[in-house]
């Protein structure tokens, strides 16, 4: 099955997203919940079936993430709502008070008009009409998470609807980057290796340490895959390594 990638976990207490009298009990064990990033827009062309699930990518997505600014907030006795404007479509976003109290979450934050906020909630259709239930808000201060997010919703997109990468998929694409096998990163080092021992025998300097080796070829191998090599060309005499611990060619 496709797996529902970039998606943020948060703990939901659903008491606390009921319309009809909110409970809020200390003690009750509260469920982890998957959202998904998505846009206003992406929310808006959303399918939604017989039982208002709302499908993306032939994907059900009900808890979303949105990110965008807020205006027009709207204080009741039972909810707080706001119009969230995402550059890509506005809608209102309403959160529902516990009894004639604020969730903490909404009690912390600090609104003002244009304000950009992290939202997590739950699609609504009731009636035809879409809307979103916010179970927690935060605000933005750092612009590059709103690009962080956008990023995220193209990289949940690309994982609905081709799946994710197989390890065959990440090897072949290292490949086309030019990446070594390990045959290629054997000689790499080999031959970094006989090279910088050999200049500095030049300079009638003694044996080189692993850790100079290492410094030179670290943007090509591991750790572990550097010490491996080492240890194989030890095998096979190809370097020797004195009491010291430091190589020298053979």
């Amino acid at each position: 099955g496709k797996s529902n990638m970039s998606a943020g976990f948060f703990e939901v207490d659903d008491n606390e997203v009921q319309k009809d009298k909110p409970k809020f009990n200390d003690g009750e064990k509260k469920k982890q919940k998957m959202f998904t990033p998505v846009t206003l827009k992406l929310f808006m062309t959303a399918s939604v079936d017989s039982e208002d699930n709302f499908n993306v990518d032939n994907q059900e997505i009900n808890d979303v993430i949105l990110v965008g600014r807020l205006y027009e907030r709207d204080d009741q006795p039972t909810r707080v709502s706001y119009l969230l404007n995402d550059n890509t479509g506005t809608m209102k976003v309403t959160f529902y008070k516990g009894g004639n109290y604020l969730p903490k979450y909404l009690e912390e934050f600090k609104y003002e008009e244009g304000c950009y906020v992290k939202v997590f909630g739950q699609a609504k259709n009731f009636k035809d009409v879409r809307q979103v239930v916010g179970v927690h808000l935060e605000a933005i201060d750092d612009f590059n998470y709103i690009t962080n997010h956008l990023l995220q919703v193209f990289v949940a997109s690309c994982v609905r609807k081709k799946g994710v990468l197989s390890s065959q998929d990440i090897t072949e694409a290292n490949n086309v980057k030019g990446e070594m096998n390990e045959k290629d990163k054997t000689q790499f080092v080999k031959t970094e290796a006989t090279k910088i021992i050999n200049e500095n025998s030049a300079r009638g300097a003694s044996n080189v340490s692993r850790d100079v080796i290492f410094n030179k070829v670290k943007s090509s191998v591991t750790h572990p895959e550097f010490q491996k090599i080492i240890q194989h060309l030890l095998d096979e005499m190809e370097l020797f390594e004195d009491e010291n611990g430091a190589l020298g060619a053979m």
